[in-house]
C-alpha cells in the first residue's frame, strides 16, 4: 500500500484549506473544485491543531454538496500521544483517497458522504468505505419518482452488489430524498468507468424493484397514519440483490408546535 500512496505526492493542487479544532477536526474546503489543496502544507497545519491536544484519529470522512463548501472530518480520542510516523502515514493515506477513490464520485453525484475506520498506525481503512449518495426529488417528479432515478441508478450500476439498503424521505407526502447506503472498498472503486461495461439485466431488475415499492399499500397507509409528524422515512435493506420490503423500518420526525425553554 505505502509504494503505491508514494506516487501521488507530487500531485499538485491549489485551493486554500481552512482548519478548525474541536472532538472533530473539519477541513474545509473551498468551492474552486474539490481538490485537497497545497496538501502537505496543508497536512502540517492540521497535525499541530490535532497533537495540541494528542489527539488520535479513528474516524474519517469526507461530506460533499455539489455547489457548497465540502469538508473533511476526523473524530478521534484526545490526549494520546502519537508519532511523526502515524502523522506522516495518515497524510499519505489522504493523498491515496483523494486521487484514488474520492474523485470518482465527486465526478458522479450531487450529494454525499464516505466514512473510513483510521487505525492506530494511521492507515485509512480503503477497503471498508460506508458511502451514502442522496437524491433530491424534485416536486415536479413525484408521480413518476422512479423515472427521475434513471441517470443515478445507471451510474451505480457497476457497485449494485454493493448496494446495502435503500432510504426514502417523506415531507407533506412528497418524497423528497432517495438515500443509496453501500459497502465497497477502494480495489473496486480504482476500476470504476475504465473495464466494467454497463449490465441491462441488473438495471431492469432495479427499476422493477423500485417500481415494486412505489406501489407499496403499506407503505401507502403508513403516510396516511403519520402525515401528522414532520417527516417520515422507510429503510430497505438490500438482500441479494433485492429491496427487502418485508425487512422495511419506519423512522418519524416530530417537530413541536411551539419552542422549549426561556
Amino acid at each position: 500500500m505505502m509504494e503505491k500512496l508514494a506516487g501521488y505526492r507530487n500531485q499538485k493542487s491549489v485551493v486554500d484549506t481552512v482548519f478548525k479544532r474541536y472532538l472533530f477536526v473539519f477541513i474545509f474546503i473551498k468551492k474552486d473544485g474539490v481538490r485537497m489543496g497545497n496538501l502537505d502544507k496543508s497536512f502540517e497545519q492540521l497535525k499541530k491543531e490535532i497533537r495540541k491536544d494528542g489527539t488520535a484519529i479513528k474516524k474519517f470522512k469526507f461530506e460533499y454538496i455539489s455547489g457548497e463548501s465540502p469538508f473533511i472530518s476526523f473524530k478521534g480520542i484526545q490526549h494520546m500521544q502519537m508519532s511523526n510516523t502515524y502523522f506522516e502515514t495518515l497524510e499519505e493515506h489522504m493523498e491515496y483517497a483523494y486521487y484514488q477513490w474520492l474523485q470518482k464520485f465527486t465526478d458522479r453525484f450531487e450529494a454525499f458522504t464516505i466514512s473510513a475506520d483510521v487505525n492506530d498506525e494511521g492507515e485509512i481503512e480503503h477497503e471498508d468505505l460506508e458511502v451514502e449518495i442522496g437524491i433530491n426529488i424534485p416536486s415536479k417528479m413525484q408521480k413518476n419518482w422512479v423515472s427521475f432515478l434513471d441517470r443515478p441508478l445507471r451510474k451505480l450500476m457497476v457497485l449494485s452488489q454493493n448496494i446495502t439498503g435503500l432510504q426514502f424521505v417523506y415531507r407533506n407526502y412528497r418524497m423528497i430524498q432517495v438515500i443509496f447506503k453501500i459497502k465497497v472498498g477502494s480495489t473496486k472503486l480504482r476500476k470504476w468507468g475504465t473495464d466494467q461495461k454497463f449490465n441491462q439485466t441488473v438495471y431492469s431488475h432495479w427499476v422493477a424493484s423500485l417500481s415494486d415499492f412505489m406501489e407499496n399499500n403499506d407503505l401507502k397507509n403508513s403516510l396516511d397514519t403519520h402525515n401528522k409528524y414532520f417527516s417520515v422515512s422507510f429503510y430497505c435493506p438490500v438482500l441479494q440483490g433485492k429491496l427487502a420490503q418485508e425487512l422495511m423500518e419506519m423512522e418519524v420526525r416530530h417537530r413541536f408546535s411551539e419552542a422549549w425553554g426561556n
